[in-house]
């Protein structure tokens, strides 16, 4: 039961925000008047992944939350994964090439300031993602099983 509130916890305290970050830094216009389209894409494929897997894991583990693990639980286990990964990906992609692009001096001698920053948030995100990944992994690993040893030391 405690595994299933902590990924709902990462889900909505981290990629939530991520996806929001993506969508907002990939909706901005660019000089030409274009958007940057896959970091668009990959904040919104993040948003909705994230909410889906989680209102589906909840209802479902309202309706069959009696058993020891439930059908909600799978869900997450299995889906959030993959999204986690995605968004590790992409935040990592796209705050490496904002800081490139951020630190590029231009012609009169200056530096995008909002791509060096946009770059530092994303990687910190990563950063954050793959913490909160393994807190609660070590958390479900130090939890008992039953009246035996921790899950850890079998």
């Amino acid at each position: 039961m405690m595994l299933i509130h902590s990924l709902i916890f990462i889900a909505l305290l981290v990629l939530i925000p991520g996806g929001i970050l993506l969508v907002g830094f990939g909706g901005r216009k660019r000089r030409d008047g274009s958007f940057n389209k896959p970091m668009l894409i990959s904040g919104w494929i993040v948003i909705g992944a994230t909410i889906v897997a989680t209102i589906a894991s909840i209802v479902l583990n309202y309706l069959f939350g009696d058993s020891d693990v439930s059908v909600g639980t799978y869900l997450l286990t299995f889906t959030m994964p993959f999204v986690i990964i995605v968004g590790f990906i992409a935040a990592i992609a796209l705050g490496i090439t904002n800081l490139v692009k951020g630190y590029e001096k231009s012609e009169d001698g200056s530096r995008n300031n909002g791509k060096i920053i946009s770059g530092w948030a994303l990687l910190i995100i990563a950063i954050v993602l793959v913490l909160a990944l393994v807190i609660t992994i070590s958390f479900v690993f130090n939890q008992q099983s039953g009246k035996g040893e921790p899950v850890r030391f079998m």
